[in-house]
C-alpha cells in the first residue's frame, strides 16, 4: 500500500503543535503521495506567500519529499512609537503580558506564562517554561512545556518585575493576540500583531546602540544573524528599557 502525505504525517513523531501546523500546510495534497511529484511542485509554486511557502517546503522535507526551501523574507511591521504603544497597552487587560514582551523580548507563549516564581537574584528572570498552543481543526489546544532550545537567564526591568502575577495565571496565546488586535483597532483604527512587540524590543535595543551579542543573548537567538536579519529594523524609537519609572 503506498503511503499518502496524511499517512506520513500520522507517523511523524514531533510535538503536537508541530504536527499540527505541518497538518495545516499540507491538508491540500494530504491525499497524494510523494511519487506524484508534478502534483506537489505544483501546490508548492501556489503559494504565494514566499514565507508560507517556505514553511510548506519545510513540512514537505520532514516527510521525506526533496525538495529546495526558499529563503525567507524577514517581516516588517509598522511599529508605532513607544507612547502610542503604552497607552493601547494599557486598555487591555494582558498589558503586563504584552510589556514583558515589549521590555524584556519574550515570545507570546513565554509571556502568557510569565510569573514571579521565575524572577532570579540580580534582577535576572529564567525564561524555562511557555504556552505551547497549536490548532488540530477542531480548536485551539495548549500545553505549558519547555521553550525553544534551552532555558536562559535574561536581563529584566524591576519595575515590570514587580506587576508580574505570582505564579501562571492561565493565560494563553490566542486570547492576547486577540485582545490587542481588537484593542488596537480600537485605539488606532488599524490592528498590532503581538509578535510586533518582540520584534519592537529588539529594534529599540540595537537603536539604542546596545551591542549586538547582549542583544542576541536577550532574544535567545542562536545566530545573530537572525538578531539582525529578522528582528532589526534601525526605525528611530525612544525607550528607556531599564528605567525604574513607566
Amino acid at each position: 500500500m503506498v503511503s499518502t502525505v496524511s499517512d506520513l504525517l500520522d507517523e511523524k513523531d514531533v510535538l503536537p503543535t508541530t504536527l499540527a501546523s505541518y497538518r495545516a500546510l499540507l491538508r491540500p495534497v494530504a491525499h497524494l503521495c510523494l511519487e506524484e511529484r508534478e502534483s506537489i511542485d505544483a501546490f508548492l509554486r501556489s503559494r504565494s506567500n514566499v514565507n508560507t511557502r517556505r514553511a510548506t517546503a519545510i513540512a514537505l522535507r520532514a516527510i521525506g519529499y526533496n525538495c529546495k526551501i526558499p529563503r525567507g523574507i524577514p517581516r516588517r511591521y509598522d511599529l508605532p512609537d513607544e507612547d502610542t504603544l503604552r497607552i493601547v497597552l494599557s486598555y487591555s487587560k494582558y498589558e503586563v503580558q504584552y510589556l514583558t514582551m515589549m521590555y524584556a523580548g519574550l515570545r507570546i507563549g513565554e509571556a502568557a506564562y510569565a510569573n514571579k516564581t521565575q524572577l532570579l537574584p540580580g534582577g535576572q528572570f529564567m525564561v524555562d517554561m511557555q504556552v505551547a498552543e497549536y490548532h488540530d481543526g477542531s480548536g485551539y489546544h495548549h500545553e505549558v512545556r519547555h521553550p525553544k532550545g534551552s532555558a536562559a537567564a535574561i536581563d529584566f526591568p524591576p519595575w515590570l518585575a514587580q506587576l508580574l502575577p505570582d505564579e501562571y495565571a492561565g493565560h494563553v496565546p490566542y486570547r492576547l493576540r486577540a485582545s490587542l488586535y481588537y484593542t488596537s483597532k480600537r485605539q488606532l483604527g488599524r490592528s498590532i500583531n503581538a509578535h510586533s512587540l518582540r520584534h519592537w524590543y529588539a529594534t529599540t535595543m540595537i537603536d539604542r546602540g546596545i551591542p549586538l551579542p547582549i542583544v542576541q543573548r536577550q532574544m535567545r537567538h542562536s545566530d545573530i544573524a537572525t538578531t539582525l536579519r529578522t528582528y532589526a529594523q534601525f526605525e528611530k524609537t525612544r525607550m528607556s528599557l531599564f528605567d525604574q519609572e513607566k
